[in-house]
């Protein structure tokens, strides 16, 4: 595991897992990234490897191929399950046209997690749009 520095004057220390993979309702799944403090073991078989082994508090998912409905579906009906994992933030690129360049990003939040959402497209540069 991959430890940030220390949070603005605390001891407070939050580690990488990177894409663990996880195992619940059957099936397994991987996050792009996931971190979480250190924390004790969880009651046997809560585990995300059905085990002991504590959820992370927040994954990341990137999402280029997925909609962005599957991705939302994912998060909210997976990971953001009671006793998983507390926060979310998904990133969705869009393809981008050959001899295009992104063009604008726009954050969504969906109460109580967000979800960013990056937008490439023709359009000019629109700079950041908050909903």
């Amino acid at each position: 595991m991959d430890a940030c520095r220390n949070v603005k004057w605390t001891p407070a220390q939050i580690f990488s897992l990177g894409s663990t993979r996880t195992y619940a309702d059957g099936s397994a799944k991987e996050a792009d990234n996931s971190f979480r403090p250190d924390k004790p073991e969880v009651e046997y078989p809560n585990g995300i490897d059905k085990g002991t082994r504590p959820w992370p508090n927040l994954v990341i998912e990137v999402a280029y191929s997925e909609t962005m409905d599957h991705v939302t579906d994912k998060v909210k009906n997976y990971w953001l399950k009671p006793d998983r994992a507390h926060d979310a933030i998904v990133v969705k690129i869009d393809p981008v046209p050959n001899g295009q360049v992104p063009t604008r990003m726009i954050i969504e939040e969906q109460d109580p997690h967000f979800l960013l959402e990056l937008r490439l497209n023709s359009a000019q540069l629109m700079g950041m749009e908050i909903f």
